[in-house]
């Protein structure tokens, strides 16, 4: 993956149109590792309207890709799909899908073989599995500055969005309309520059395994805001809720919909932590029933939504509500609800 990428984009070069197919990839096997498929030497690059099906690191903007602009561009790579990091200059990432069947299906569409139509209900789920190995961080942002993520989707993997150190900086900017799906833990947040603001987003996590390590956040550093967000974890008990190490976290109108077996939320760290909660919702969805259709809800026992932060960590509650999920109709803001602060030691 460090040799040079099949496409490198000088400064203000794009590319547009362009389906890119590995035919010689191990189809639901181990992958075999080839080099980035397009990869960014400059600033103000562009990709619109391309497709990545089935490489191993998609989109590289690691170099001073600031300004970079990818619209509509869609696939499935086994190990990243795209990574920005030394970016000096805003850049938009705009209606991206990342989705594993762009690689069972563009081979076959364009008729270039490949996939057949029966081997996706047959080895769907040995792809899957392959996937929770390989791909742990299918989108990768670092140091980027007022960076726009705008209606990115990506379904599976280990880990779906990572927020990382890079070498000069962390993340900035903002997550609008975005959605991970399918991914074992949803988000991971080491640090940002300045804050991260998760704006209408939603997340579902599904585990490969039934105790499996997995989060709806890890975050162990920065300043993260999810805002009027949905998380959620079908038809699974999630290990770990959002989980706050060190760092600052408000989680405002904020919909969970089941609770994590160690608490929906944790706030670890002591007096490196900083957490508000205020008017989210903590629903308790359980398993599927046997119809197919409806779910469960979990028992008392199975229900933490909060858990007692550690010593010296600073919490606000503001006015939260928690209801069992079939209940979710009845749900009002109560008529009087104050905030109130207190750490870990109160």
């Amino acid at each position: 993956p460090s040799a040079a990428a099949f496409i490198t984009l000088q400064s203000g070069a794009g590319i547009r149109g362009l389906t890119i197919w590995y035919p010689n990839q191990n189809k639901w096997n181990t992958p075999a590792a080839f080099p980035s498929t397009i990869r960014g030497a400059g600033q103000n690059v562009w990709v619109v309207n391309v497709t990545v099906a089935g490489g191993t690191q998609g989109v590289d903007l690691s170099a001073d890709a600031g300004g970079h602009y990818l619209e509509f561009y869609c696939g499935f790579s086994f190990q990243n799909n795209i990574t920005v990091d030394n970016a000096s200059a805003a850049g938009r990432l705009i209606n991206l899908h990342f989705n594993p069947h762009f690689y069972m299906r563009s081979s076959r569409l364009s008729g270039h073989g490949g996939w057949a139509a029966a081997d996706e209900s047959a080895h769907i789920a040995d792809l899957l599995s392959v996937m929770h190995s390989t791909l742990d961080g299918a989108v990768i942002l670092k140091k980027t500055t007022g960076e726009q993520v705008i209606s990115v989707f990506n379904y599976g993997g280990r880990t779906g969005l990572k927020l990382l150190n890079g070498s000069a900086g962390a993340f900035d900017g903002v997550l609008f309309s975005a959605g991970f799906d399918g991914s074992v833990t949803a988000y991971q947040v080491e640090e940002t520059a300045g804050s991260a603001l998760f704006l209408n987003t939603s997340a579902d996590c599904v585990p490969s395994t039934a105790g499996e390590e997995s989060y709806y956040l890890k975050q162990s550093g920065g300043t993260v805001r999810l805002v009027n967000n949905s998380l959620s974890s079908y038809n699974w008990t999630l290990q770990n809720g959002a989980v706050v190490e060190a760092g600052t976290l408000e989680l405002r109108q904020v919909m969970f919909s089941a609770s994590a077996t160690n608490a929906t939320v944790q706030v670890k760290g002591g007096s490196s932590v900083k957490a508000t909660l205020d008017g989210c919702l903590f629903l308790h969805k359980g398993a599927g029933n046997p119809d197919g259709v409806s779910f469960s809800n979990q028992s008392s026992g199975q229900v933490v939504d909060l858990k007692k932060p550690l010593l010296g960590a600073s919490v606000t509650l503001g006015c939260n509500v928690a209801r069992n999920f079939w209940s979710m109709s009845r749900v009002t803001r109560p008529s009087s609800c104050k905030t109130q602060t207190f750490t870990g030691n109160q």
